[in-house]
C-alpha cells in the first residue's frame, strides 16, 4: 500500500511539473509577446526587414529536444512582438517516435492525433503546440504558437 501511494504520489508531482511547464507563457525564456528589441543582440534576422512577420535565429542557441539533434530553431516576431517558433529535427532521426515520446513527456497526451499522417496537437489558454513528422525524410517540424498572437494575425489579414 505505502508502494502504490509513493507512486500515486510521484505519478502525480511529475504531471503536475508537466502541465506547469505547458503553462508557461512562451519558449524557452521568451514570453509570448515581448518586444524583439529585448532580445536585438542575442539574435539574427533571417527574413525581409519591411514584413510584419519577421524570422530570426538565436545566438548559441541549445539545438536538442531531449538528445534528438535539432537543425534549426526559428523565432517568428510578428509586429515586434514574440508570436511563434518553429523547430526542425535533424535528419539523423531516424525513430520519428522519439520525438512523439519527447513532447508527450512534456505535455502530455495531444488533444489531436493521426498517427496515419504523423501529425499531433497540444493546447492549453496561451499556446499550442502541432508535431507533423515526414517518413520520408526523417524529419519532424514542430510549432510553438502564441494563441493571443495568431488571433492578433488573424484579425489584421481582414483589415
Amino acid at each position: 500500500m505505502k508502494k502504490l501511494l509513493i507512486g500515486v504520489l510521484l505519478f502525480s508531482f511529475n504531471t503536475y511539473t508537466f502541465s506547469k511547464s505547458f503553462e508557461s507563457n512562451g519558449f524557452r525564456n521568451i514570453k509570448w509577446q515581448e518586444s524583439i528589441s529585448k532580445y536585438e543582440a542575442v539574435m539574427h534576422l533571417t527574413s525581409e526587414k519591411g514584413s510584419a512577420k519577421k524570422f530570426y535565429v538565436k545566438e548559441n542557441d541549445k539545438m536538442f529536444l531531449g538528445n534528438i539533434t535539432l537543425s534549426s530553431i526559428i523565432y517568428i516576431f510578428y509586429n515586434g512582438k514574440f508570436s511563434s517558433v518553429v523547430i526542425q529535427t535533424d535528419q539523423s532521426v531516424t525513430n520519428l517516435s522519439q520525438v512523439l515520446i519527447e513532447l508527450k513527456k512534456k505535455f502530455g497526451k495531444p488533444f489531436y492525433a493521426n498517427k496515419y499522417i504523423n501529425k499531433y496537437r497540444w493546447k492549453n489558454e496561451n499556446t499550442t503546440v502541432s508535431l507533423k513528422c515526414y517518413s520520408s525524410s526523417h524529419k519532424c517540424s514542430i510549432k510553438y504558437d502564441s494563441i493571443i498572437m495568431r488571433n492578433l494575425e488573424k484579425n489584421n489579414k481582414f483589415l
